[in-house]
């Protein structure tokens, strides 16, 4: 949040990594942690969301799972 509010203030976009997880499946972990991640981003005021969709954070980021890929920036319209 400090980061983003420090971006505001110069006049700076604001980049976020949000919707990632560390989970391989679209389970309840992933969007578990996909929503945290999401809301916290827009608590915090950011202008970019990027890198959504990629699971297995833990592992590398070796995974992309299609389905959370299609799923997360439709999260992020509302």
């Amino acid at each position: 949040i400090a980061t983003s509010q420090m971006g505001k203030h110069y006049g700076f976009p604001v980049y976020i990594n949000a919707g990632l997880t560390d989970s391989k499946r679209p389970d309840a972990q992933a969007g578990l942690e996909c929503g945290i991640t999401l809301s916290l981003g827009i608590a915090s005021g950011a202008d970019i969301f990027g890198h959504m969709g990629i699971c297995g954070m833990d592992q590398g980021s070796l995974y992309i799972n299609f389905i959370h890929f299609f799923l997360s920036p439709n999260l992020n319209i509302f």
